[in-house]
């Protein structure tokens, strides 16, 4: 027998396009189980492709703050320029004698003819010749394209990388490395009238409305949706549709009946006349799924899905939540309300006497009354995405205000009955992480670099003496360009300060120099000893001040401000501020973090950045890449050539909150390959026999975000340290388990709760450092060591990923005398969970070749291997363009 496999891959362009309204990336996670990658090593984000720089997520006047920086230049979306950051337009020949590190949110620049035809070959770039994430160099739009022709200098591997620094080869060819940057995503708000036309604009209020189209579907439209690329609709039949934004009036007819609908990230929910609530994936692939009523009450009438929760109201205006990863169950919540809409930060609603509360997402604090200045008539529809509020009144007025506590409103021309600020892509997030802070000490942060994007600082702080001190800055003395900090007074306060900030009270809180910010806590906060937690948040020009969890203060500015840039050369520091070690915090600072508010499309794949020497494989295997799933992100493809240490880099958006331990197939041997929280994926022990590795396998769920305690049992500990504690996250369906574990006893190691359980028995291939380990997970939630490695006192769970329940399971077709194992362990299945495909399963007594055939939804664009379970060892199989998977070597 053979135990399941764990792969996951993205489909081709060609496929996708075949297939009625899959996304461009799907993954699967194979039958079989897989070895399990144990992430302690970063994996980062090839320069070379689309969507992997960090990106605003909120709303954003449309500055030149939030486009391109003077030295680049804008095309086609995207911002272009050298890395030594020289003016685009600066006709002094110079060449990039130094490495240096890639510009905050820019990648190397992958080479296409439209590029070179219309961005080098017209600016000069100070330089003769650029080059190319590849390596070639091309001549740049100097003095009428005099070197090269602006075409290929016939110079190969002139690209020098170490330690994520980047050269040019040689000075003797002038040139500089070219580099890229996506700009944001517009976000629009759109709306139907009271003929069923619909409507969109900028969701700043900018511009003015634009008909979508004239072949509207048929009926009168009386509710549309968006999310991402994908647009919904409901007629006053209850007749469904959707439409790619892009496609204009193109509608097509969905399946089903709803008279109410709201596209998220990854799925779209809708309620029917009856008052059923049903969801599936925002691509309108699968098919509808009841939602379980456990804790509803009364006749649903509007339901509405964000970030990571679904929030419902009925009849009588009661009000539920329910989790995203846990669909069947709903909790009442205070209030009454007769309309909703989840954000990624706040849930908004209006009710019967139209005024509008708002509260967290997820349902904690309270409700909050906005403000109404600038309101008229009744409310009777709320919408809240990318920082901005939408609202329409029964007399079909339109009001927009920002996401925050001023409720000042402001009317905008029009007449709608319904408004739906699209969420444009999937929010994510890319976290910093920094070791604990005690008084004197200097920790810094070269990468971060918060520009104009939205952003959270979040810490524990321990004073041992109350008086002046930073907590985290990024800012010089004597230097006031864009700048912030956060910091305390001898009088216990605590404050954030920024050029975006008014400054008031000088010294009176017991600031030296007499400068203070009106983000400010009230009272003291602080006191010797004790540990309070401060954290700041920027949603646009929005700030929010926060101490324990509970909001203190909030300041909105006129516009969003620029802090410090890739150029102002201030690290982030912890502590203090510069120069060296300036005005030090006095006391521990811990569980310190910086997050960026992302964006991340999903389905998108992008190229993995490799390390030093390491290449694509190449020919069938293609090349390696990773794909930004719906909060989670998954590695695929085989490498060779380079030394064995560092293997790749992820994305900050990529990055675990804790190093991992991953067990990756190097033919018929097992290695351990860490990823470590600053996004570097390294080989560390087990097979290297061969010049190539694989990397398929590696599942992650970046920063902490939905993460849960796994429960241990029989004496297993946490391994602490660079490896944190263990935990178990649900996204979109999928669960995943996240850790590393020792000094327990070798059978039973930890306990997964109800709504992370398998609906059969499962066999996973996890890490025991150069050693495989069969783990099984059953349908207790179990979590089992059975064979395999145990020479070391850890072991990694780090690997398991499933599909919990039997929701959209089908069977999985199997070859050549394979049959299902039976028993408890079930028959192997396949499901597509939001884009991303999971086989699972165990098979037994076929012919050691070809296992099963994937259908044509659930094929890579490239052959790949994997690393999957045979009892105490390890076997290689391979997944193939065409669908089969097929045992290749190792253990049989």
């Amino acid at each position: 027998w053979i135990k399941q496999i764990k792969c996951l891959f993205a489909l081709p362009q060609a496929n996708m396009r075949a297939m009625k309204d899959l996304p461009i990336g799907i993954i699967i996670l194979f039958m079989c189980s897989y070895i399990q990658l144990a992430a302690s090593s970063e994996i980062k984000l090839t320069n070379q492709q689309q969507l992997t720089e960090t990106q605003i997520f909120f709303e954003r006047a449309t500055t030149q703050a939030a486009r391109c920086e003077t030295w680049a230049v804008e095309y086609d979306g995207k911002c272009y320029g050298v890395i030594d950051r020289s003016p685009y337009d600066s006709k002094v020949q110079e060449c990039q004698s130094q490495r240096q590190a890639l510009p905050q949110g820019y990648r190397l620049a992958k080479y296409s003819a439209e590029v070179q035809q219309n961005v080098v070959r017209q600016h000069p770039f100070s330089t003769w010749r650029i080059v190319y994430a590849n390596g070639d160099t091309y001549g740049t739009g100097n003095a009428g394209c005099g070197r090269c022709s602006c075409g290929n200098c016939n110079i190969a591997d002139n690209l020098v990388e170490e330690n994520r620094t980047y050269n040019v080869g040689s000075c003797s060819a002038w040139a500089k490395v070219f580099v890229v940057r996506d700009l944001p995503q517009a976000v629009q708000v759109w709306g139907v009238n009271t003929r069923g036309v619909v409507y969109h604009r900028p969701a700043d209020g900018s511009g003015s409305w634009v008909q979508s189209g004239t072949a509207a579907p048929s009926g009168t439209i009386n509710h549309v949706s968006v999310a991402g690329a994908m647009r919904w609709a409901v007629n006053s039949a209850g007749n469904i549709f959707k439409s790619s934004v892009s496609s204009g009036a193109t509608w097509t007819t969905v399946d089903g009946s709803l008279k109410q609908l709201d596209a998220g990230t990854s799925e779209v929910w809708g309620v029917n006349t009856n008052g059923d609530i049903y969801y599936r994936p925002v691509d309108g692939s699968g098919s509808w799924v009841p939602s379980g009523t456990a804790g509803l009450s009364g006749k649903v009438v509007h339901v509405t899905v964000g970030n990571g929760w679904v929030w419902s109201v009925n009849s009588a205006g009661n009000i539920f939540k329910s989790s995203v990863s846990n669909k069947d169950s709903w909790t009442t919540v205070d209030g009454s309300l007769k309309q909703i809409d989840a954000g990624n930060f706040e849930v908004w609603g209006v009710n019967s006497g139209g005024h509008i509360y708002y509260r967290p997402v997820d349902g904690s604090g309270s409700w909050v009354h906005s403000g109404t200045a600038g309101l008229s008539g009744k409310v009777t529809y709320v919408s809240v995405g990318s920082g901005l509020i939408w609202a329409v009144t029964d007399a079909g007025e339109i009001f927009m205000s920002h996401a925050s506590s001023m409720g000042a409103w402001m009317k905008v021309d029009g007449a709608l009955r319904q408004v739906d600020v699209s969420t444009p892509v999937q929010a994510s997030y890319a976290s910093y992480f920094f070791p604990a802070y005690a008084t004197g000490d200097q920790i810094q942060n070269l990468e971060i670099q918060p520009g104009t994007f939205d952003f959270t600082i979040d810490m524990t702080v321990t004073p041992s003496k109350l008086s002046y001190g930073i907590l985290a800055a990024m800012d010089r003395a004597g230097d006031g360009t864009r700048q912030f900090r956060l910091e305390t007074f001898a009088s216990g306060r605590v404050a954030f300060a920024n050029a975006g900030i008014s400054e008031s009270n000088g010294n009176a809180w017991g600031d030296p120099s007499g400068y203070s910010s009106d983000l400010v806590t009230p009272t003291a906060v602080l006191s010797v000893g004790t540990a309070t937690r401060i954290t700041v948040n920027r949603q646009g020009a929005a700030f929010k001040l926060f101490v324990n969890g509970a909001q203190v203060d909030s300041y909105m500015g006129s516009s969003v401000t620029q802090l410090t840039a890739s150029s102002d050369n201030k690290p982030f520091c912890i502590g203090s501020r510069l120069p060296g070690i300036n005005t030090p915090f006095q006391g521990q600072i811990t569980a310190g973090s910086f997050t960026y508010a992302v964006t991340m499309q999903v389905g998108t794949t992008v190229a993995l950045e490799l390390a030093s020497g390491w290449r694509a494989y190449g020919g069938p295997y293609g090349t390696p890449m990773l794909l930004l799933g719906d909060g989670l992100c998954f590695v695929d493809g085989l490498i060779k050539s380079g030394s064995w240490g560092h293997l790749a880099t992820l994305p900050a958006q990529c990055r675990p909150s804790k190093r991992l331990i991953f067990n990756l197939n190097n033919n018929d041997t097992t290695s351990r390959v860490d990823v470590e929280t600053d996004g570097n994926i390294t080989w560390v022990a087990g097979g290297k026999s061969y010049s190539w590795i694989s990397l398929s396998g590696i599942t992650i769920s970046p920063g902490t975000q939905g993460e849960s305690a796994l429960p241990l049992a029989n004496g297993w500990l946490a391994y602490g340290s660079l490896w944190g504690s263990p935990t178990y996250t649900t996204k979109s369906g999928i669960c995943v388990v996240q850790g590393r574990i020792k000094s327990g006893s070798w059978s039973d190691l930890a306990t997964l709760p109800a709504q992370c359980r398998p609906s059969k028995d499962l066999i996973f291939n996890l890490n025991n450092h150069a050693a495989t380990s069969r783990v099984d997970v059953s349908t207790d939630g179990k979590i089992r060591w059975v064979a395999g490695g145990k020479d070391h006192t850890w072991i990694s769970l780090s690997g398991i990923t499933f599909s919990p329940g039997t929701q959209g399971q089908s069977a999985l077709p199997l070859a050549n005398g394979w049959q299902a194992y039976g028993s408890s362990f079930g028959s192997p299945t396949y499901t597509v969970r939001s884009g991303v495909c999971l086989v699972s399963g165990l098979i037994k007594s076929g012919s050691w070749n070809v296992l099963a055939t994937l259908p044509a939804q659930c094929r890579p664009s490239k052959r790949l291997i994997f690393n999957v379970n045979n009892h105490a060892n390890t076997a290689r199989v391979d997944v193939d363009t065409n669908g089969q998977i097929y045992w290749v070597a190792g253990e049989k």
